[in-house]
């Protein structure tokens, strides 16, 4: 971690003070968190960088979050920390699995921002936050700071200090200046260097501009077609491709990705795969760049522009390559509503739909099911019926197979790890595939690690039409998770009162409480303190124990007199 910020340091060298730098310095001295928002490029991650090496000189300690259960293992009480966030859930689109783990996070992340000793920055492209359901991370859109809003947006005499800072006395005209990440174009290290470039069409078009380089590199014989390979290998794993890979021996999995990136490339299929690391050594700085023994590009930008160059031109081979997020991110269907507003996506179209449903298929009966159930796809009924009806294509002994699969790609300390298909559907509302699902010999009361079942995942996200059919089905309604939550609990935290009624009409224990080291609440007392009332009267009505207490002491009926509730206390009282 010291040898990343000692990086940092010499990038802020170059930091430009601007409106919004002071803007976040100012909100993080009255609050404790803010997220940076803006297209990729704009200067989130440098911005953030930049506060947080201020804190830091002032004696705060730096934690950066790669996973959502670092922020709870880092946190120690009373210490000076600034913890920073950078693309909170997901780069291209919401990724689901981060976006639950950030849930169970935050009791957690309140407790942090209660102590005045922490604060939290937060990353994350416009277009992820605009998705609604960032609105379930409240901590996270409490303070927003959006770089490319009007009063956020670099000032033209700001973007000229910025081009200076990189670029000295190179002249750019209006139309130039006008990117929305001209910090990112700017900072490019090989431009200042590179003599034959016009710097103004890269800034009036990028893409356009990348993509000709790499045409260009498509025509300089078989080591530019090296570099193309090596590209391409960067792209299909996901912006982590590890040295190791390229080195020693060719394994039999090596062996299928190398041949069709080779053929895909027009590249002599004997060729080794030691030779694509040289290859990619030369692209360090300009395309690449090389980090604790693995190649990534330069900035996530690029990376899109790369992902979208190579979809358009051998979308078989990264169908049939690509780690299973990116499959998941980005690639599109052709007919979703929202396609062109999923800039640099890879479009899916009628003839190449088959490969990618089967390429779905494949990875689930590889345990990678939750990656597959997440796909942003299954967002479109179009896209969703159609892979349901592959599905059904299949012998009738793969799908019960399929039904029964459990996740193996999740990491164990995840919260989202060891799920099965029944629970992921019901978790998102796949009513469909919940159905399919229910057809295939499949046990209800399946739980994932942490004791969470299909019927505490539709509960949770308050799916009322799912919550019947497992009833229907035998779902043991008493089931707890591992923290004691019952289905019953979470509805009623939530406040799905249909949910709470249909769960005590099959008789769901009103007294089972929930035990979460000190924390200790009953149904009642939880539907109490979110200010419930239609559902603590339905809970009362099956004469729960309204003297249960919570590790403070306090009971439905002290803090319902307490919020001064007219009729509530008196309803409890008479119980």
């Amino acid at each position: 971690m010291s040898q990343e910020i000692e990086g940092w340091k010499i990038k802020d060298h170059k930091f430009v003070p601007t409106r919004a730098s002071a803007y976040v310095s100012n909100i993080l001295n009255k609050k404790n968190s803010v997220t940076l928002t803006g297209s990729p490029g704009v200067g989130k991650t440098f911005l953030a960088r930049h506060i947080a090496l201020n804190f830091k000189s002032d004696g705060y300690k730096i934690i950066t979050i790669l996973t959502p259960t670092d922020i709870r293992d880092f946190y120690t009480p009373g210490i000076q920390t600034i913890f920073l966030v950078d693309d909170v859930c997901g780069k291209f689109v919401v990724n689901q699995t981060q976006l639950e783990n950030w849930q169970q996070m935050l009791p957690k992340i309140e407790q942090i921002l209660a102590d005045n000793c922490c604060k939290i920055i937060a990353t994350c492209r416009l277009q992820v936050y605009r998705d609604d359901k960032i609105n379930l991370l409240q901590p996270f859109r409490r303070c927003e700071c959006n770089l490319n809003s009007k009063e956020m947006r670099h000032t033209l005499s700001e973007k000229i200090k910025i081009k200076e800072k990189y670029l000295g006395n190179r002249s750019l005209d209006d139309i130039a200046q006008a990117s929305d990440f001209f910090p990112l174009l700017c900072s490019l290290q090989w431009l200042s260097d590179k003599e034959g470039v016009d710097v103004s069409n890269l800034f009036k078009s990028p893409f356009e501009f990348y993509k000709n380089e790499l045409n260009n590199l498509n025509r300089c014989g078989d080591e530019g077609k090296k570099k193309i390979c090596g590209l391409v290998l960067c792209v299909l794993f996901i912006n982590f491709l590890e040295k190791k890979w390229l080195e020693g021996r060719i394994t039999d999995e090596q062996r299928q990705i190398l041949d069709d990136v080779y053929i895909a490339c027009r590249l002599n299929t004997g060729t080794p795969k030691t030779e694509l690391m040289d290859a990619l050594d030369t692209l360090d700085g300009s395309l690449v760049c090389i980090v604790n023994a693995t190649y990534s590009t330069i900035h996530d930008k690029i990376f899109d522009f790369l992902a979208h160059y190579f979809g358009g031109r051998m979308i078989r081979c990264l169908i049939d390559h690509s780690d299973p997020y990116l499959l998941n991110e980005r690639f599109k269907w052709g007919k979703m509503k929202n396609l062109s507003t999923t800039e640099f996506a890879i479009e899916l179209t009628e003839e190449n739909l088959p490969w990618y449903l089967g390429r779905l298929v494949n990875d689930w009966s590889k345990g990678k099911v939750t990656v597959v159930m997440n796909n942003s796809n299954m967002n479109n009924e179009l896209f969703k019926n159609l892979f349901l009806f592959y599905l059904l294509q299949l012998e009738k002994t793969q799908q019960e197979k399929l039904a029964n699969t459990q996740d193996t790609l999740e990491k164990k300390e995840w919260g989202t790890s060891g799920s099965y298909p029944m629970i992921n559907a019901c978790f998102l509302g796949y009513i469909s595939i919940v159905r399919w699902l229910l057809g295939k010999v499949v046990d209800v009361n399946q739980s994932r690690y942490d004791g969470n079942t299909s019927l505490f995942m539709a509960c949770y996200n308050g799916h009322r039409e799912i919550v019947p059919l497992l009833l229907k089905n035998n779902h043991s309604i008493n089931v707890c998770s591992k923290k004691g939550i019952t289905p019953l609990f979470i509805a009623c935290e939530r406040g799905y009162i249909d949910i709470v009624e249909a769960l005590l009409e099959r008789n769901a224990d009103v007294n089972i409480n929930m035990k979460d080291g000190r924390i200790h609440l009953s149904p009642l007392l939880q539907a109490t303190v979110m200010d419930h009332y239609d559902i603590m009267k339905k809970l009362l009505e099956k004469e729960p124990d309204v003297n249960f207490y919570d590790t403070d002491g306090f009971t439905p009926l002290l803090i319902t007199c307490q919020k001064n509730h007219n009729g509530n206390g008196t309803s409890i009282g008479r119980k």
